[in-house]
């Protein structure tokens, strides 16, 4: 894990980026992905809080860390989720079943690490990858050290730029950015695939006009290793599945 921070007078940005992983447990992964990322946080907020009650170490910082990553896991793998996906990970299914099963179907964020934990359940390892391409619009020297766009369309940054939020929100918004997660038995693999667009709902055609993810397997004529290296050139196949992806404040 790499871990970024970020000071604009008195406020401090802390930002934790995963690195890719290969044929780990998802969850030792995300327990100790998320009990590291709390870690400087925690640090963070002790040092500036005079008024502490009580000592402290990073010994117990770990600790308290660990504690409410691992209660943070069980809470969300316990999320109640589509049967369809207890199919897709137990049987024996060609293309044209998978896509029929996953028709339909949506998901809300929280349900994703309830599926994977299931995955685990069932036999299978989890790797992770990321790829981001460089901003074709603009030279690298000239970006903040850190953009993020708000749900309202504004653009919090920190860092000098000579951009303004007009620039930084195309850049953003024009980002390429690949997020992807497989899960592998030794015989069948199953591929959860994020793009940036996808997840702000700004892919071409009515399938990617809205917040979703893309699914694909062995099943779909590519070898694992063939995706992994489309991947790392920030390439992926076509597929015809589409998972509409709904935010958890979503009501169905």
């Amino acid at each position: 894990m790499s871990t970024y921070k970020y000071k604009d007078g008195n406020k401090q940005l802390i930002a934790n980026h995963m690195e890719d992983v290969e044929n780990a447990s998802f969850r030792e992964t995300m327990i100790k992905f998320h009990a590291s990322s709390m870690v400087p946080v925690l640090k963070a907020y002790l040092e500036n809080d005079k008024n502490c009650p009580f000592p402290y170490d990073d010994e117990i910082i770990d600790v308290v860390a660990l504690m409410k990553a691992t209660q943070t896991y069980e809470t969300c793998s316990s999320e109640k989720f589509d049967p369809c996906f207890e199919s897709i990970f137990q049987k024996e299914l060609s293309k044209k079943d998978q896509i029929r099963l996953l028709k339909g179907v949506q998901l809300k964020e929280a349900q994703l690490a309830a599926i994977f934990d299931f995955a685990e359940k069932c036999g299978y390892k989890f790797s992770h990858y990321t790829w981001q391409g460089e901003p074709k619009s603009v030279k690298e020297e000239k970006l903040p050290s850190f953009m993020h766009l708000n749900d309202d369309g504004t653009v919090e940054y920190v860092g000098e730029t000579t951009l303004t939020e007009g620039q930084m929100r195309t850049i953003i918004e024009q980002a390429d950015v690949l997020i992807v997660r497989i899960f592998d038995n030794g015989s069948h693999w199953h591929c959860f695939l994020q793009t940036y667009k996808g997840l702000k709902g700004m892919e071409s055609g009515v399938q990617g006009s809205r917040p979703h993810l893309h699914y694909l397997s062995d099943s779909f004529g590519i070898s694992k290793a063939d995706l992994v290296k489309m991947i790392k050139i920030g390439r992926y196949p076509n597929t015809p599945v589409h998972i509409p992806l709904l935010s958890d404040k979503s009501e169905d």
